[in-house]
């Protein structure tokens, strides 16, 4: 997962630098068709002779709406409406917001390793936010912002309990090509008019090597990955490695885009560090199993 993490972090660098050729629905458009497609296609290669069950497929493709399509629409929407800094605090409220629902669906317990490296990872990404010297305030003027963003948040959450559920008795590759699928016809929809405008022949290679990066890495390995994570260790531990991805993309922002780390954002980075080796921690303890703790 922290490799994960990682690819992630360096996915906003990427994604930024994409986004100076591609308005950012289009952009999601082309991510999740060409995700989509490797996977399907790899998923063909690697396990021919597999078949899911039509029920379990059709539930993966809807849980791909909820977590892709809804979760990147509300994210886009909401980060438009609001500030950065607001949309990058909300953004990281998902291991609390996934345990939360969790809890509330009577699915997974909130125990007390996971609550404490909420606690510390929480705080650490939001020293990472506000070193960064992002402007952060909720107020009526960013509510509607705000809201889509706890929306996506609640997406994501709702998206990662389904799958380890609705998936249990799926591989992960299966569990990534079908809600990568399922989540495509949505953002092809929402970026349609941006996509038939695009001046392709005005697209870099660079840009070209930025999606194809967010896209193989970022989607198609990630998702497996994640899947896969979260059917061993449960949604809850697995969000929680997400803490980690601020500090990745800290670290990329540096080193790509020369933006030099505050010692607010430094301090935020060992808190981040130590939630993370809480987490690793109580897995080396329990074996991966989520169950094996005292909840609270």
């Amino acid at each position: 997962m922290l490799l994960v993490c990682a690819i992630w972090g360096v996915n906003f660098s990427m994604m930024k630098f994409a986004l100076g050729s591609f308005q950012p629905f289009a952009l999601a458009g082309v991510r999740f068709t060409v995700a989509s497609v490797v996977l399907w296609l790899v998923a063909r290669r690697l396990e021919p002779d597999v078949r899911v069950p039509a029920r379990t497929a059709w539930a993966l493709l809807g849980l791909g709406v909820i977590g892709n399509t809804m979760y990147q629409v509300g994210f886009m929407l909401g980060l438009s409406e609001t500030t950065a800094g607001n949309s990058s605090l909300l953004i990281a409220s998902t291991p609390l917001m996934t345990a939360l629902v969790g809890l509330g669906l009577g699915v997974e317990q909130i125990t007390r390793p996971v609550a404490t490296a909420i606690a510390i990872g929480t705080l650490g990404v939001a020293l990472v936010v506000l070193g960064h010297g992002g402007e952060v305030g909720f107020s009526m003027a960013t509510l509607s912002g705000d809201l889509l963003t706890l929306f996506a948040v609640l997406c994501w959450a709702f998206f990662s309990h389904g799958v380890r559920k609705v998936g249990a008795d799926v591989s992960p590759l299966q569990v990534a090509t079908l809600t990568t699928i399922g989540g495509a016809p949505g953002l092809l929809l929402a970026g349609w008019r941006d996509l038939a405008e695009q001046d392709w022949a005005a697209v870099s290679a660079g840009t070209w090597g930025a999606i194809a990066y967010s896209t193989l890495l970022s989607i198609v390995l990630c998702y497996v990955i994640w899947n896969k994570s979260v059917s061993l260790m449960g949604a809850n531990r697995t969000s929680l490695y997400s803490i980690s991805t601020p500090l990745f993309a800290m670290s990329a922002a540096a080193i790509m885009l020369g933006e030099r780390p505050t010692g607010m954002q430094l301090l935020g980075a060992l808190l981040i560090l130590a939630s993370v080796a809480v987490t690793v921690l109580a897995n080396w303890r329990t074996g991966g199993d989520p169950t094996c703790e005292e909840g609270v």
